[in-house]
């Protein structure tokens, strides 16, 4: 987990520097989505150390700050490559655990990403298992322009809704999407994907927790169809218990009242 400095940070300026600069500086990215379009860089810093004098031989020493402070700072960048935004993440009115800008960009689905001395588990962004979504104003700035796939196929709004008769409903947060073998990371129980498909038949497989994602453990398994030059609302409905999901097309007066509510996700 990399601490930048103040001097590091006041480098990276908007119309001047570029992703090259910004990588020499800051290193890789902890997301990259979009293309390169948006990158993201999350750490914590803590502040202060925390001892623990024993009455009893057991735990002594230092078990590490006293407090931490979260930063998560979002970098967009043209086609070019030139830095054209920064912005910083706050912590989610919505939702413990994403961290979002006054423009709508939000991360979403921390991972496990390091233990501090106190045994402290440390969760942060990561590539592979975290979301990038773009809510109001945002989406409006995006949306059309940020989907997967060929743009002549079938464009799938594909959203995930958890079942509320599931006793653990509340603790499905989303769920890892994979469509025809394809891997489409982690989508938000608030957010949908736009996904370009072949018409025909498609296999959904989906994971309610990035562990058993990376483990390719517990998979539901779901189909659905579409046609090509056609646009489908698609809902994925599960609970933890079941083995599969229910896919339902979604008529599309109700798909786009559903999606007008929910930020989009982006792909890398």
């Amino acid at each position: 987990m990399p601490v930048h400095s103040k001097d590091e940070l006041d480098s990276i300026r908007v119309g001047a520097s570029d992703r090259e600069h910004v990588r020499r500086v800051l290193a890789k990215p902890d997301m990259a989505r979009a293309q390169n379009t948006f990158w993201v860089y999350d750490w914590y810093q803590g502040h202060g150390k925390m001892f623990v004098i024993p009455l009893l031989p057991l735990v002594a020493g230092d078990v590490g700050p006293v407090w931490k402070d979260r930063y998560t700072l979002f970098l967009e960048f043209d086609t070019a490559g030139k830095l054209i935004s920064r912005e910083w993440g706050a912590a989610s009115k919505n939702s413990d655990s994403a961290m979002c800008t006054s423009s709508g960009l939000c991360i979403e689905h921390p991972v496990p990403i390091g233990t501090m001395d106190s045994g402290e588990i440390v969760v942060g962004t990561r590539d592979c298992c975290s979301a990038l979504t773009l809510g109001s104003p945002a989406k409006e700035r995006y949306s059309g322009k940020i989907s997967a796939g060929d743009p002549s196929a079938c464009l799938v709004h594909l959203y995930i809704k958890p079942l509320k008769d599931s006793w653990l409903y509340e603790d499905i947060r989303g769920a890892a999407v994979v469509v025809d073998d394809k891997s489409y990371g982690w989508i938000p129980r608030a957010a949908y994907a736009d996904i370009r498909l072949a018409g025909g038949q498609h296999r959904i497989d989906a994971w309610y927790s990035s562990e058993q994602f990376q483990t390719r453990t517990g998979a539901r398994h779901g189909m659905f169809g579409c046609a090509a030059n056609t646009e489908s609302y698609i809902r994925v409905e599960g609970r933890h218990s079941d083995p599969a999901v229910v896919v339902s097309q979604i008529p599309a007066a109700e798909g786009q009242m559903e999606i007008q509510q929910r930020a989009l996700v982006v792909f890398p």
